[in-house]
């Protein structure tokens, strides 16, 4: 009897072990998490379902917009661990960056603004809370690239001042579609443009290929009720349609069920939308021009080397302690040998492995991969490079001249903050700001500057491009001291721009260099040439000659204060080295060719002098045998 009690209780916990487990394994995983091994593509054919969690009918004259968190996540995926991933979560102020990567940019020409902004604290960068920017103010400038959720999901995060606003846009949910939709008619700058309106909870669905969507949610008044339509009595609809949305009945089946044309391996064209880049110039237009990723032209995809889990932490094609695996998919994890594992982990994807013979070591030690293989060849002066983030590509009515602002220059090999050598864009920030007790600078809320810098400056605000605009000493002095007379903070006021700082000493404009002496830049790693086009392919003169654009280069320095005039910066400035010590390095190189030829004469004389000796020491053992033999010799 004792005997069978003890194995009811061992029994017991047991199932209360595995039960235990399987709970926490449900919180964790959910039944679209975990494959079951099947290289198959399962089909999504869900019921859509509403911010409450409720099933959409598409016959309601009032249909909400289906919800992705309930639509996706409920019952088949972990929502909320998806929302914790790289391009989510940016509240998390644990998420401080060891390297710079592409900041958000605000740039307003008519305050003589651009300024680099980062929620992951990169240096040099500031935070919207530093720059008194809510997070509907962020969204409505940056959230056409925003892929949703946290910032502006969760209610901790929001300005009480818009609660309103938000009672009237709603949550923007974390977006699946806008990276697993392979459905072409998915519409990312729809996405795009419904963002602007505040469309926030409109957005996702409003994009998708089964919906018609009209409406303008910004233009709606705080008391908003879409089942309420005296609340809209008192605006212009023929200039502001409440938001509407309706869904095509024909794409539903009997069950309220609709098809997803989701797919797991992101295609490139998803991404693209937030990840294009192209150089600025008169052949901007002539895709025919401008070459593709040599990855992508053997057939990868974005996703092949950016992986990630469940959790959506992407690998960035560095190391990253974060992600244990993520060596595996650097540059040196897929084309280089590993000698310390006794596992291949190597040759990823087919990736060829490169002798690189005859390359000195420093090479390796001083230079990163992208160096050599990545961007456009280099040109005596910079190009400029127009980007998704900083200059809206891909939405509608988007201006397409090549030098449209923030003015981005490109291929400036940089000195990273690891100490190797890459490639980077660079920007050259500007803003107003105060000076600290530190002496560091610190800029004024964005919306003060707007509202009292702008008029005083009275810049044309018709136009986003062109020459970055530049003022007089004396119309900076003037804003300086009115800043200085209102007394808005205890530090002095400054104007940061050129890699300078401005302030006002004896009514006389003095200036002196900033943390931004060298602008701020963040690596590039796209697009990558083949080896055949690689830094080196001619030989050591690609970089080692005299004037090189690798180290002579000259990089534009863009001021707003008229009396600095135009000035550049050498390359060599910005890889910590001398470009008179390059020069006369590089005259050596001229040389060796001769050096060369020196060598290889000196070579064969001395192998002529050596094999003239081994003879004569030759004849001299033999003659001493044959006198020892003839025993003609002294004692």
């Amino acid at each position: 009897m004792i005997i069978k009690n003890i194995g009811i209780k061992v029994y017991s916990a047991l199932l209360l072990f595995l039960f235990t487990n399987s709970l926490i394994f449900s919180q964790d995983y959910k039944v679209g998490d975990v494959s079951d091994g099947s290289r198959l593509h399962p089909v999504h054919l869900l019921n859509l379902k509403d911010e409450n969690g409720n099933i959409i009918d598409p016959n309601d004259e009032f249909a909400l917009p289906f919800s992705t968190k309930n639509t996706c996540g409920n019952e088949c995926h972990n929502y909320e661990k998806i929302s914790n991933g790289f391009h989510f979560n940016f509240h998390d102020s644990t998420l401080i960056s060891k390297t710079k990567s592409e900041p958000w940019i605000y740039t307003d020409p008519t305050t003589l603004s651009v300024i680099p902004i980062s929620y992951r604290k990169n240096e040099g960068s500031f935070t919207p809370d530093e720059l008194k920017l809510s997070t509907i103010q962020f969204l409505f400038r940056f959230g056409p690239y925003y892929a949703g959720g946290d910032i502006s999901e969760l209610d901790s995060l929001e300005n009480k001042e818009d609660f309103l606003r938000w009672m009237v846009s709603g949550k923007l949910e974390t977006n699946c579609l806008i990276c697993h939709d392979a459905d072409p008619f998915y519409d990312q700058a729809e996405y795009a443009s419904n963002i602007r309106k505040q469309n926030f909870k409109w957005a996702a669905a409003a994009s998708s290929s089964f919906t018609e969507f009209k409406g303008n949610a910004s233009k709606m008044p705080d008391n908003y009720d879409i089942y309420n339509l005296t609340t809209v009595q008192s605006i212009d609809q023929r200039s502001s349609v409440p938001p509407k949305l309706t869904y095509n009945k024909s794409k539903f089946n009997s069950e309220n069920k609709v098809y997803f044309n989701l797919s797991k391996k992101i295609p490139n064209d998803n991404c693209y939308y937030c990840h294009s880049s192209i150089i600025a110039n008169e052949n901007i237009h002539s895709n025919w021009k401008n070459e593709e990723d040599v990855h992508l032209k053997a057939g990868l995809n974005c996703v092949d080397c950016h992986r990630n889990g469940i959790d959506h932490n992407m690998i960035k094609g560095i190391d990253d302690n974060v992600i244990k695996e993520s060596h595996s998919f650097t540059c040196e994890g897929c084309h280089t040998k590993n000698n310390e594992s006794e596992i291949p982990t190597n040759g990823n994807l087919g990736a060829p492995i490169p002798e690189h013979l005859g390359i000195p070591p420093i090479h390796f030690e001083r230079l990163s991969c992208t160096t050599c293989h990545s961007g456009n060849w280099p040109t005596k002066e910079t190009n400029f490079v127009k980007i998704s983030r900083a200059h809206f590509l891909g939405m509608h009515g988007t201006n397409k001249a090549d030098n449209v602002f923030p003015h981005i220059q490109t291929g400036i090999f940089t000195e990273s903050q690891k100490g190797k050598i890459e490639p980077q864009n660079l920007i050259w920030p500007s803003f107003w700001g105060f000076k600290d007790s530190l002496g560091a600078a610190n800029p004024l809320p964005i919306k003060f500057v707007e509202e009292n810098i702008r008029p005083i400056l009275g810049l044309d605000s018709l136009f986003n491009f062109g020459d970055w605009p530049v003022v007089s000493d004396s119309l900076i002095i003037s804003v300086l001291q009115t800043l200085d007379s209102l007394k808005i903070t205890e530090g002095k006021p400054v104007f940061i721009t050129g890699g300078k700082i401005f302030e006002v000493e004896n009514n006389i404009l003095t200036s002196e260099e900033e943390i931004y002496s060298n602008g701020y830049g963040w690596r590039t790693s796209h697009n990558v040439r083949p080896a055949n086009q690689a830094l080196g392919v001619n030989g050591c003169q690609d970089c080692h000659s005299i004037g090189s654009p690798f180290f002579a280069k000259n990089v534009n320095i863009e001021s707003s204060v008229l009396s600095t005039g135009v000035n550049s910066i050498s390359a060599s400035t910005f890889q910590n080295n001398n470009e008179i010590y390059q020069s006369f390095f590089s005259l050596t190189f001229f040389f060796r060719p001769w050096l060369k030829f020196i060598i290889i004469i000196s070579a064969l004389i001395l192998t002529v002098v050596i094999i003239g000796y081994f003879f004569k020491g030759i004849r001299s053992i033999s003659s001493g045998i044959e006198t020892l033999k003839n025993g003609d010799f002294k004692n």
